[in-house]
């Protein structure tokens, strides 16, 4: 679901903006298959990569990935900020260290009281 509100928010801003969809990637330094394997492959793009689309349509990440419908407003942008960042070094791990990452990550949830089940 996210890759199809992604790639269709991507290429109705470049129609937008009236720049080609291939332009707006290779600005950005990305391959021109992206968007080929986003929908097709169900690829979906490091937080680095949707980081430069954003800001090259001048639009949030949030706008992109559908959590909201305005252009302009960012999710709780400090931690917008830092689960990009978060997901851009996560990408980049190898399978020894996400599974690191992620039993420390539900360590500091039960440290500090918010892995309550809702």
């Amino acid at each position: 679901m996210k890759n199809r509100i992604l790639s269709y928010r991507i290429k109705e801003l470049c129609k937008e903006k009236k720049i080609t969809v291939k332009s707006l990637l290779e600005s950005c330094q990305m391959n021109r298959n992206t968007i080929y394997d986003l929908e097709k492959r169900s690829v979906f793009p490091s937080g680095d990569k949707l980081a430069r689309i954003a800001d090259r349509l001048n639009v949030s990440v949030d706008y992109l990935l559908g959590r909201t419908d305005d252009p302009d407003i960012r999710i709780n942008d400090e931690d917008s900020t830092e689960k990009v960042r978060l997901m851009s070094n996560f990408d980049t791990m190898n399978k020894d260290s996400r599974t690191s990452l992620l039993s420390y990550s539900d360590f500091l949830k039960y440290r500090d009281g918010t892995d309550e089940k809702k």
